[in-house]
């Protein structure tokens, strides 16, 4: 029942063969090459199906992204976020658009302002949080007498 990923090697004609259905409450992430395949072992009302081009960039923890990334990838990347994404702010925003091939975010990115412009014209799924990573650090909030996340506070 939880995220269902499709090995991009996966020979369609095998796996519409050998697979009768597929139940899945979270994602199911395949290949384009697949995707009409998956689609129709899921019940599209309860199962989200979603299909990728070039390689799938899995983002669970806390990662940054620099710009050495792009120099080693061969054709584009889908990018799916689930934790703390931080783009290099070296990264050109052209790169991003050029580079990558769809962004869904259930996550948070964190890039600086024109960098969202590329994020966000190829956003996807877009149920996490874009942040402005310019904009004041934890430690200037402190410095401005800023508390968050107090439970409890004694004045």
């Amino acid at each position: 029942t939880r995220r269902v990923q499709v090995d991009p090697d996966t020979d369609p004609a095998l796996l519409d063969d050998r697979l009768e259905s597929l139940v899945c409450n979270d994602l199911v992430l395949c290949p384009t090459a697949l995707g009409e395949v998956i689609h129709r072992k899921c019940d599209a009302r309860n199962t989200q199906v979603v299909t990728y081009d070039g390689v799938l960039w899995l983002i669970d923890g806390v990662q940054d992204l620099s710009a050495s990334a792009f120099d080693f990838l061969e054709g584009k990347a889908t990018l799916l976020v689930y934790g703390v994404l931080k783009i290099s702010p070296d990264i050109e925003p052209a790169v991003l658009a050029e580079r990558l091939a769809r962004v869904h975010n259930k996550g948070v990115i964190e890039c600086t302002p024109q960098q969202m412009g590329a994020i966000q014209a190829r956003l996807g799924i877009s149920s996490g949080v874009l942040a402005d990573s310019t904009k004041a650090t934890k430690a200037n909030d402190e410095e401005a007498g800023i508390v968050g996340n107090a439970g409890y506070l004694a004045l």
